[in-house]
């Protein structure tokens, strides 16, 4: 069964609408957080291996700080390493949380797949001072909504 041509021209507008605002470049690419806060990428790694998971231990300096948390806690200093609708979705399919034994602070990471797509930080106001410097140097940080904005 065909669609009639003017769904076709529909579905072709929509599909180039979505291809052009998805092939927008961010302004500046994600922050790691090595660049960020090293201290604490070194302890996330350290706390990563002695949890037995060397793969993601390796991975922490790769880590982009993608989007902050959107809760108003002041406590909190979580982020996100992929878009949060990506981790939101990925969690779906088999998410896991690791509560890593931090000295200070409580550390959490949540993955899938053998990824890191989020941190979950809670008393370590260095970290989130580092994330607010950030912030105010990268708008993009607050979220990427590509594909809800009008322009």
């Amino acid at each position: 069964m065909r669609w009639p041509l003017r769904s076709r021209r529909r579905a072709i507008h929509f599909l180039a609408a979505v291809r052009q605002r998805l092939a927008r470049p961010s302004p500046q690419p994600p922050p790691l957080l090595a660049d960020l806060d090293p201290a604490f990428a070194a302890e996330l790694a350290a706390l990563l291996a002695a949890r037995g998971q060397p793969v993601l231990s390796r991975s922490v300096p790769g880590l982009s700080v993608v989007e902050l948390c959107h809760c108003n806690d002041p406590r909190c200093a979580s982020f996100y390493t992929v878009a949060r609708f990506a981790a939101n979705w990925r969690w779906q399919q088999g998410g896991e949380t690791l509560d890593l034994d931090a000295r200070t602070g409580t550390v959490r990471v949540d993955i899938a797949g053998e990824q890191i797509i989020s941190v979950e930080v809670l008393d370590r106001p260095q970290l989130a001072s580092a994330l607010k410097a950030a912030l105010e140097h990268n708008p993009c940080l607050h979220g990427d909504d590509r594909l809800h904005r009008n322009t």
